[in-house]
């Protein structure tokens, strides 16, 4: 069906179809198509460029009418369509660095507290990625939190620019990052 990435191709737009369509609707659309692209129907006088596109057309209708016509995969697709809209991009709140969460020990989750009241909870397996967007358990606010190694790195950045026009003091914790940082 789809790599464990997430769909390569929306197979609900190859077919015309919408993901509320009930199976009678994706089978019209379907055979409709599979009849418009199938290379046996072809006119003779397309170029050759024209016809490799109907035959991937025709392949591409073909999976999406495996994948759509079966209910368990239907429903895998489903989930994972939905995961991608999950993962796309979210009007981020606030920006944070993980030493401004709290270490849980009984949950050994990353929290920080909302404004609402409800709590943005990271878990230690999502620290891998670069950005990680956390959603709010109350409400519909979210947040970044950049990760140790990209915390150096913006901090490395800005002391590459030119120094401020004043002294500035480094805070406890970037000098306790830092310092973290480079010992490693």
């Amino acid at each position: 069906m789809a790599d464990s990435s997430g769909p390569q191709k929306n197979w609900y737009s190859i077919l015309g179809a919408c993901p509320t369509d009930g199976i009678q609707e994706l089978k019209q659309k379907y055979q409709k198509l599979i009849l418009m692209f199938h290379p046996d129907k072809q006119r003779l006088d397309i170029s050759e460029g024209e016809a490799e596109q109907h035959i991937q057309r025709f392949i591409d209708v073909d999976q999406a009418w495996k994948i759509l016509s079966n209910e368990e995969s239907r429903k895998e697709y489903d989930l994972q369509l939905r995961a991608l809209e999950l993962k796309q991009s979210w009007p981020v709140d606030a920006r944070i660095t993980l030493n401004e969460m709290n270490w849980d020990c009984d949950t050994k989750c990353y929290t920080y507290s909302c404004r609402c009241g409800g709590e943005f909870i990271l878990e230690k397996d999502d620290l891998q990625e670069m950005e990680t967007i956390v959603c709010c358990d109350s409400c519909s606010l979210s947040i970044e939190i950049w990760p140790l190694e990209r915390n150096y790195q913006a901090m490395q950045s800005q002391c590459d620019e030119k120094p401020p026009a004043k002294s500035v003091n480094p805070t406890k914790e970037e000098v306790h990052l830092l310092h973290v940082i480079t010992v490693r």
